[in-house]
């Protein structure tokens, strides 16, 4: 190791002063090196530094997250009692079609599916509230109907008193929400909705009454004969 003031020979390896052109001893040429080497230091690139969000950008952000969240929530919401109004329908239109073309009183039982679909279509309820409410309050009053025709009444009864269970049964125990005025579209519709599938399922369910009587008569009139 040479002293930083001195130089080592190459050849002889001896010490020599730093400005010394020659080695003293054995007369070989020095050579000086241009700089001094410096060890070279590796330099660490600093990370970017993540921009700290003020108060107000964290309520801001906040605020959209739970709007998001309520958003898919009344979506979810929605769909479902959407979907328990349509089954509620379906099943209590075509029941009273079907007692209606049974007993021969065709419009009755069309007309009444008609009004049971609006009545769900304009009561807000849950989805069970609305799948049951209506089948429910329908099946009490055809008991009630079949009760009366038992006891010596007419069976066109049934139609009738299972049309106002039914919709006595649609419209208890919902809310209303908002006046009928201010409802977007689409809540407006679902009253014009329901009697479409009220009017639909109610002459399926007539049909099929009409066709099972008219078939029982035919059976009736071959085996009589």
């Amino acid at each position: 190791m040479s002293n930083p003031k001195t130089i080592i020979c190459e050849y002889c390896h001896t010490n020599n002063a730093w400005s010394a052109n020659t080695c003293v001893a054995c007369g070989g040429p020095l050579s000086h090196p241009l700089a001094d080497p410096t060890p070279q230091v590796a330099t660490l690139t600093e990370r970017p530094q993540p921009e700290k969000l003020s108060n107000e950008d964290l309520i801001k952000i906040g605020e959209k997250a739970d709007d998001v969240y309520f958003t898919v929530l009344n979506s979810y919401a929605i769909a479902w009692r959407t979907l328990g109004e349509a089954l509620a329908i379906a099943l209590t239109g075509f029941i009273l079609g079907l007692v209606g073309g049974l007993t021969g009183v065709f419009l009755s039982g069309i007309f009444g599916a008609i009004l049971v679909g609006v009545a769900v279509g304009f009561t807000r309820k849950q989805f069970y509230g609305v799948l049951i409410s209506a089948p429910v309050g329908l099946l009490l009053g055809l008991g009630l109907g079949a009760l009366v025709w038992v006891l010596g009444g007419a069976p066109q009864v049934m139609v009738y008193s299972g049309l106002v269970f039914a919709v006595m049964g649609a419209s208890v125990g919902g809310g209303r929400g908002l006046p009928f005025s201010r409802r977007n579209c689409w809540e407006k519709s679902r009253p014009l909705l329901g009697a479409l599938g009220g009017l639909m399922f109610g002459i399926l369910g007539t049909l099929l009454g009409w066709g099972l009587v008219a078939g029982a008569q035919a059976v009736w009139g071959l085996v009589s004969t």
